[in-house]
């Protein structure tokens, strides 16, 4: 795992290294740059195979004619290595080789299908002056890009895209409906204007001034395993195969060990065979619901170490700072969860499994048996007019609880795509025009034509929802903030059951196999049955919830306060304040928190991307500061938010005499290289962050 940046156009290094300087995080052990014939490409390299220097990116081919740099790793690298023997002279042991001897050997329309695993690069080749950006099949890795003057600049992460001179910076206000919907921004669209994601499954093609995308890979759902025990041993073959490729690594691995199925039966496939996996655990301290003992007592009967990582209510400090490190808008309450468990993660390991994926692929999700229910009352019109009378009288009764007008919505709602629809929406589309001022309150649409077309392509309402949870949530949320979780602690995050094989076999499986009975993920559960301890088995799903207001409480009330007192344009100009206020004070909404983090989100994007706003300067200075006392080195956010701009001048200033008084002499220097030598004083460096926000001058550091 690593990260890339670049662009075509004449040789810049100065660029260049501004942009790498945002990317040390993904690969702090090694970098590289190739600045010639058109192409300017820099690597920062997370050494997880093939820890020589051999596997220095970007790499090039024998004849230096063609070079390439990646995020990620290429799982069928050996079988691929066998294949092309005799065809290929390989100089590496490592997969990113694999890449060039494809691309050489099939050519550049075919080298992708030959493929296996999660990616995203950069490939070159100057014998036609062609750059070819892809990424994998299920969007585990990411991508962006823009248009430039010279052709295309392209990155890991936005931060690192912006840096360029020639990107515009500038929130796209059009996408804030969809947002909060849908609490992330689909690709290809981003949070900026002008800026695009490479879409799972596609290719973009540069050559000559022309740009060229193709989807070189779709998901195909055809049931032909509609036998069940064919069904079964089927999955439990990809499974497991698709663990053992995901072990692979010259460095320790840890597993996300929650208690439920998911990660239960990536632990009993890795106990098998890695003798030194560790898991990792969260918990909510004194919470009832915490997972926590059952994934303790798993781990012990399957002789795996165990490591718990508690939860504070203090922890909800972090929020600002992960907000920051998620780098494109992306709401989700468990982030602090994850940045916690990824800090002690990295202490012990350098790549670590998720259970992410099986759920969008077996049906694990309420909305599968809440959209069945729906039907049946639609084939049943007396017990629809009966729950839908209920539904409206609780509405009377309650007229401010959003939960109860979803409800009633929803048991209206005349099809199964509209439905489905209010299932996913955290911000029902009817409240928008309250929220939102200035016209932005109805959605563009690109979101529901996605949908119409996906319940026109599939005769099944569920195999639509497959074909979206797989296309949409997964990629832009959920593996987004994999992806920034981990790196931001120079982790390699894997999901085995995200592996090409795994995934086109659920996807060979009728949805009859997956929802059966009430149970959710059936074929799955059935087929490690006899290999599970049978308490975990009979498990039923549980889904990890962040206990927002009960747990965190009034630190929570305190940091929407503060955040709800800027005079900043976005919250003045866009939201209506006081039904904003309204909302997140009414404890009865479901999920108060994706609101929060939407709106926080897309204000911090804002902080970084345009800070005109002088009212806000005290806020963004204990942003730099605060997220100084991260691992991952916090370069990137000086870097984004240090332009020429006349309300954070006395930024500048403080930040250079922090500089001075910490690490000596030496000044910041353009790609910030000097935050390396200050990431062991994290606690003198938190007091500089409490001293610089509260006294609003510089000063010196505390003994």
């Amino acid at each position: 795992m690593c990260g890339l940046a670049g662009f075509t156009g004449p040789p810049d290094g100065a660029a260049l290294e501004r942009m790498m300087a945002c990317l040390i995080h993904r690969g702090p052990d090694d970098h590289g740059v190739h600045a010639k014939d058109g192409i300017n490409l820099g690597h920062r390299r997370l050494s997880i195979i093939n820890l020589s220097a051999a596997g220095r990116q970007p790499m090039s081919d024998p004849s230096g004619q063609v070079w390439v740099a990646t995020n990620g790793e290429i799982y069928n690298f050996h079988a691929l290595r066998e294949a092309l023997r005799g065809r290929y002279p390989f100089r590496t042991a490592g997969d990113t080789e694999a890449i060039l001897a494809a691309y050489l050997v099939f050519g550049p329309d075919r080298f992708l299908d030959h493929l296996d695993g999660m990616f995203a690069f950069a490939l070159w080749d100057a014998r036609d002056a062609s750059l070819i950006l892809a990424r994998d099949r299920m969007g585990i890795k990411p991508l962006y890009w823009a248009r430039i003057p010279s052709g295309v600049a392209f990155a890991s992460e936005l931060r690192a895209l912006i840096r360029h001179p020639d990107v515009p910076a500038r929130l796209d206000l059009s996408r804030l409906p969809d947002y909060l919907m849908f609490r992330s921004v689909h690709a290809p669209s981003t949070a900026l204007a002008g800026v695009s994601k490479l879409r799972p499954g596609h290719a973009l093609t540069i050559r000559g001034g022309a740009l060229t995308e193709r989807r070189y890979w779709a998901p195909a759902y055809e049931p032909r395993l509609t036998e069940p025990r064919q069904a079964l041993e089927a999955v439990r073959a990809s499974v497991e195969a698709a663990v053992e490729r995901h072990l692979v690594a010259d460095v320790p691995v840890a597993l996300m060990l929650s208690g439920g199925l998911d990660s239960g039966i990536l632990a009993v496939c890795a106990s098998r065979s890695a003798s030194r996996l560790q898991c990792i655990t969260v918990a909510f301290e004194g919470e009832p619901d915490n997972e926590d003992r059952e994934a303790a007592w798993l781990a012990r009967e399957l002789g795996i170490p165990h490591r718990r990582v508690g939860i504070a209510p203090a922890d909800i400090s972090l929020l600002p700072q992960i907000v920051m490190q998620n780098d494109e808008p992306v709401a989700g309450p468990s982030s602090i969860a994850y940045w916690l468990a990824l800090r002690e993660a990295r202490q012990h390991a350098k790549v670590i499994l998720f259970g992410h994926g099986a759920d969008e692929l077996f049906g694990g999700y309420e909305q599968w048996k809440a959209l069945r229910a729906a039907r049946a009352l639609h084939r049943l019109p007396p017990a629809r007019q009966a729950a839908r009378g209920l539904a409206r009288l609780l509405c009377a009764a309650f007229p401010s609880d959003a939960a109860f007008r979803r409800l009633a919505a929803f048991l209206d709602a005349g099809d199964a795509q509209k439905a489905y629809l209010l299932l996913i929406s955290v911000t029902a589309p009817a409240e928008l025009p309250g929220l939102l001022r200035n016209g932005l309150g109805a959605p563009d649409g690109y979101r529901s034509s996605e949908l119409a077309d996906a319940f026109a392509l599939e005769r099944e309402p569920d195999a639509a929802m497959l074909r979206l949870e797989q296309g949409g949530w997964l990629a832009d949320d959920l593996l987004h903030r994999v992806d920034r979780m981990t790196m931001v602690h120079s982790l390699e995050g894997r999901v085995p059951f995200l592996d090409r094989a795994v995934v086109e076999c659920a996807n060979a499986i009728p949805s009859a196999l997956k929802l059966r009975r009430g149970t959710e993920k059936y074929i799955l559960r059935e087929a490690f049955r006899a290999a599970l301890p049978a308490r975990l088995a009979r498990r039923r799903k549980q889904r990890f919830n962040t206990p927002i207001h009960r747990f965190f409480g009034p630190a929570y009330d305190r940091l929407l306060r503060r955040l709800f007192s800027l005079d900043h344009p976005l919250l003045r100009e866009v939201f209506d304040r006081q039904r904003l206020l309204a909302l997140l004070r009414d404890r009865r909404v479901a999920n108060p928190v994706v609101l929060t983090g939407d709106i926080h989100s897309f204000w911090a994007a804002d902080l970084k991307v345009d800070f005109g706003d002088p009212g806000a300067a005290a806020v963004a200075s204990e942003y730099v500061c605060t997220s100084i006392t991260s691992q991952g080195a916090p370069h990137d956010m000086f870097a984004a938010m240090l332009p020429d701009n006349p309300h954070i001048k006395f930024m500048d200033a403080r930040v250079h005499g922090y500089a001075l008084c910490t690490v000596g002499p030496q000044r910041w220097t353009t790609d910030f290289r000097a935050v390396e030598s200050v990431r062991s004083r994290q606690s003198g460096i938190r007091t500089l962050a409490s001293f610089v926000t509260e006294s609003g001058r510089p000063g010196v550091l505390p003994a």
